[in-house]
């Protein structure tokens, strides 16, 4: 089951070039195992991400590809927001908040 995870972001500033994480409080993270009431709706309104590892680096989340079941391919930016549940779960897997890379140019 994919993770809640709420976005935390300055308000009235926004630098992801209208990123995901600017239009929605919260996101849905598909690879992560946590609470999450609410997939089809979510996948519908296109508010669902993925949790990208990286060799070397803190992983980040990314928006999914078009097929919604993986990362997308395309170059991605941090925008300036970042991702962060109380799950217990969460906490299991990122280990703290994430920064968000919805930025597309």
């Amino acid at each position: 089951m994919p993770a809640t995870v709420d976005v935390y972001r300055t308000p009235g500033y926004d630098c992801t070039n209208n990123g995901i994480s600017c239009r929605f409080d919260s996101i849905i993270v598909l690879n992560v195992d946590a609470w999450c009431p609410d997939l089809e709706a979510a996948k519908a309104e296109g508010r669902v991400m993925w949790l990208k590892e990286r060799e070397d680096l803190p992983p980040v989340l990314v928006p999914c590809n078009e097929a919604i079941d993986g990362p997308t391919t395309r170059w991605t930016m941090f925008g300036g927001n970042f991702a962060y549940s109380a799950d217990s779960r969460w906490a299991e897997t990122a280990g703290g908040p994430i920064a968000i890379h919805d930025r597309i140019e």
